[in-house]
Parts: structure tokens; C-alpha cells; sequence
């Protein structure tokens, strides 16, 4: 590395590359492939070079934002922003991006009627695999890597829980299998699949064209996941932020430490205490059993 006035220089790329990994080290190997994939995103669009300016991660942000979401592109520049301090690379004159939450939200989530619909059309699907899929996503909000992560084995028919090992932290808890979805998750786990991220977004869109007749750009689990979050918050519901926080999985905000200490031993019994509450006035389990109710 070589000072040049104010400006440091790297002898080679390979040295930024070096320096990376060694400071990677430290964090867990998911927020290493998360930073890695940034900067392999980075290094891609504005070229593999010995120094980078301010003018590189302008180009950068420049040539993405059209294909990700606006809490992805933020998320993109703090990353690019924090590898710059790492490799001690200047970015005075870039302004850092803000984001409202709630434009994600809105911008990508499901109507009701929408998600009604994907259910009482479940029989379209066709295998018992994607079923499940749609049960879970409608019934427990699953994101998409935490139903890659259910194996057969976390579901438990006899004693009528799955266990989910969550995203981002969240809580890894058993969730309580309500009689209508009995025989959904029975022969889910008989024909369970071994399928990546990115197959699940292919059959996602499956999903959705069979169900909908439509595909929507961007649309994925969380659409499905924010509209059921949206449904159970209305007051007309009646369930309490707390219950709504343990059932959905969050580990953040006011509960965080709490979440901590449940979620280093589920339990089996937490199932029926949280989920036996939501589940009464879960309006997508009703629109469940009105599905099968038509088909048998």
C-alpha cells in the first residue's frame, strides 16, 4: 500500500482482496457471504483496480438502482461505504442514502383478496411440496431461506409442531400445526424436497402464475409475509404487539434481549400458548379451511 499525498494506492488488487478477507474474519460466515457478494457486485461494475474514488461508488449505486429494493440499495451503499474506511479510501462527496421502511413495505405486498385467492386456488399447484409451501408462507409468514431450512425431521406430526429455525436473527421456535393444516404438513414432509434459494424463487412464481394466472416483478415470500403481518395488526384482530412479535419470529426492538433467552431453548409448549391465540383469528387459516372444505 503506498501514500501518495492524501491518496492511498495499492501496489496490486489483490492486495484490496487480501485486506478484505482479513478483516472479514471476524464476523459469521453469513455476514460474510452477504459482504462478499456486495463487493463482488462492486467490483463487477466498476472495475477491479488498485484505487477507487468517491466517483466509483456513485457509478456503482448509479448502475443498481433500478434492480433492487430501496432498503437493498441502502443497505449496498453502507457496505461500500464501510469497505472504504477499511481500506482507508476517501468518500467525502458521497451522501449517504436514506430510505422509509414503509416504501419497501408498500411497494411489494399482496392484497388480501390476492393471497385469498393463491390459497383457494391451492389445488392447482399440484405436488404436496409446493402446498406446503403456500401453507407455510400464508399461515406462519415464512420467509423464503427459512423454508429452504425446513427439513422433514422439523416436523413433528404426532405432536402436531414444526420447528422453525429463523432468518435475521429472529427466534428459532416450535410453531403449533393447527388440524387443518395436518395432513398439508404430513404429506409436505413425505415428499420433501431438497431445493436453493434460487430454485425457491422459481417456484414462487410457479405459485403465483397458477394460482393468480399472473406474475408480479419483485414479488416474493415477503409479499406474502407482509400481508399476513399487516392482517394480524388490525385492531379489529385483537392480538397484542407482543404476541404478534413472538408468533412472526422477531427478535428486534424493545423485545430483543427477550428474544435472546427464549430462543436459546425452544419449547414445544410455547407453541400452544402463542400460536392456539393467533391462530383463532388468523384470517388466512379460515380461508385454509374453506379451501379444503371445497374440496373434499
Amino acid at each position: 500500500m503506498l501514500h501518495i499525498g492524501d491518496t492511498i494506492m495499492y501496489r496490486s488488487f489483490e492486495e484490496i482482496e487480501q485486506k478484505l478477507e482479513t478483516n472479514l474474519k471476524q464476523y459469521t460466515k453469513a455476514t460474510q457471504a452477504s459482504r462478499r457478494s456486495i463487493y463482488k457486485s462492486f467490483f463487477n461494475t466498476v472495475g477491479r483496480k488498485n484505487v477507487y474514488t468517491d466517483e466509483d461508488i456513485i457509478n456503482y449505486i448509479e448502475a443498481i438502482k433500478d434492480k433492487v429494493k430501496p432498503s437493498t440499495l441502502a443497505n449496498a451503499q453502507r457496505y461500500i461505504l464501510r469497505m472504504y474506511d477499511i481500506l482507508g479510501f476517501k468518500h467525502d462527496n458521497v451522501k449517504k442514502m436514506k430510505f422509509s421502511p414503509y416504501t419497501d413495505v408498500t411497494k411489494r405486498i399482496f392484497s388480501k383478496q390476492e393471497v385469498d385467492q393463491m390459497i383457494l386456488k391451492h389445488t392447482n399447484l399440484g405436488h404436496p411440496y409446493t402446498v406446503g409451501v403456500l401453507f407455510l408462507s400464508t399461515i406462519y409468514a415464512m420467509r423464503r431461506v427459512e423454508i429452504v431450512n425446513l427439513k422433514a425431521e422439523h416436523i413433528d406430526i404426532d405432536e402436531k409442531v414444526i420447528y422453525i429455525s429463523t432468518a435475521k436473527g429472529g427466534n428459532k421456535r416450535y410453531s403449533l400445526i393447527p388440524d387443518v393444516g395436518i395432513d398439508i404438513m404430513r404429506n409436505m414432509k413425505n415428499n420433501m424436497m431438497n431445493i436453493n434459494k434460487t430454485d425457491m424463487n422459481t417456484l414462487f412464481k410457479v405459485i403465483m402464475f397458477k394460482t393468480l394466472g399472473y406474475n408480479r416483478d419483485g414479488f416474493g415470500f415477503h409479499a406474502i409475509r407482509r400481508r399476513v403481518i399487516v392482517e394480524l395488526s388490525k385492531p379489529e384482530i385483537g392480538l397484542d404487539q407482543l404476541t404478534i412479535v413472538r408468533f412472526i419470529r422477531w427478535s428486534s426492538g424493545i423485545h430483543s434481549t427477550l428474544s435472546k433467552y427464549l430462543s436459546a431453548e425452544p419449547l414445544k409448549e410455547e407453541a400452544n400458548t402463542i400460536d392456539k391465540e393467533v391462530l383463532k383469528v388468523h384470517p388466512f387459516l379460515k380461508t385454509w379451511e374453506k379451501a379444503l372444505c371445497s374440496h373434499t
